[in-house]
């Protein structure tokens, strides 16, 4: 009896700290999406005082804001081709200059729900006036909250 109870209790444990697992990746994900946009608009408002004092916008085309950023994320994996993405490790983010986004794999796929199924969050690369947008493929949802 106390066996099976000892046994309840670890297994609840386990269940609560993969809550807990999720719920920390999560916020890792959107401190890397929030520190990419920072960024962008760092380099806009720089290239907006800039030409305050030249006369000129000049807009710098950076396709991938993780150059814009001074450290790249640990777990960066770089530019990755179309063939390289069947064959990357959970939690990495990666870009992809076919499609012009940024992408993200969770740690646990099960974790995030999408409407056509994706296992990776991925962000297309909007640059027009301004700074550069990061806007979501898909209305992805990460243990109910949505992730944008």
């Amino acid at each position: 009896m106390l066996f099976a109870a000892i046994l309840a209790l670890v297994l609840l444990f386990l269940h609560e700290g993969r809550k807990v697992q999720a719920q920390a990746e999560l916020a890792a994900v959107q401190a890397t999406l929030g520190a990419l946009r920072s960024a962008a608009l760092l380099q806009d408002l720089h290239a907006r005082a800039s030409a305050g004092r030249v006369g000129t916008v000049q807009q710098v085309l950076v396709t991938n804001p993780f150059e814009l950023l001074r450290a790249r994320p640990g777990n960066y994996l770089g530019v990755l081709e179309a063939p390289q993405m069947l064959t990357i490790r959970p939690g990495s983010w990666f870009f992809d200059p076919d499609c012009g986004c940024v992408g993200y794999t969770p740690s646990e796929p099960r974790w995030l729900d999408s409407p056509v199924g994706a296992v990776a969050l991925r962000f297309k690369v909007r640059i027009g006036e301004g700074p550069l947008q990061l806007e979501a493929l898909e209305r992805y949802v990460w243990q109910g909250s949505p992730v944008n």
